[in-house]
């Protein structure tokens, strides 16, 4: 069931848009041995970094950089209702946010990676995580 059908059924009620953020996420892959080297890490250690400010334009949201086995998960969350405030777009605060010179070079190499799961009825159940994912 959606919101709007919820709405409209008197089973919840409207989202405000205080209460909600849009969120986007890029996988960018690189060879273990080279995260390891960039994050300083050992064995089966990982590395979470969280960036406030700057990858939303000043606007209340935040960015995040963080490890898995052979890809860094990189993105940005803002607030839906200062969205009509930004002076770009969510996808070019990404962009901006990967030129960071706080960013750039743990990223510097990586191929734009990610995984996409098709599901249609009668198909076969296929796992969407895993180790490293």
């Amino acid at each position: 069931m959606n919101s709007i059908l919820a709405e409209k059924l008197g089973m919840a009620k409207r989202v405000k848009p205080t209460d909600v953020a849009v969120g986007v996420k890029e996988l960018i892959e690189l060879p273990k041995s080279v995260i390891e080297d960039r994050f300083q890490l050992q064995g089966n250690q990982g590395a979470a970094c969280l960036f406030a400010g700057s990858p939303t334009d000043g606007l209340m949201g935040g960015g995040f950089l963080y490890t898995n086995e052979n890809t860094l998960s990189l993105g940005l969350v803002c607030g839906l209702h200062h969205l009509h405030d930004a002076k770009k777009s969510v996808p070019q605060m990404l962009e901006d946010f990967k030129q960071h010179p706080a960013v750039a070079p743990l990223i510097a190499g990586g191929k734009l990676g990610g995984i996409f799961r098709s599901r249609s009825a009668g198909s076969r159940h296929q796992h969407a995580a895993g180790v490293g994912w």
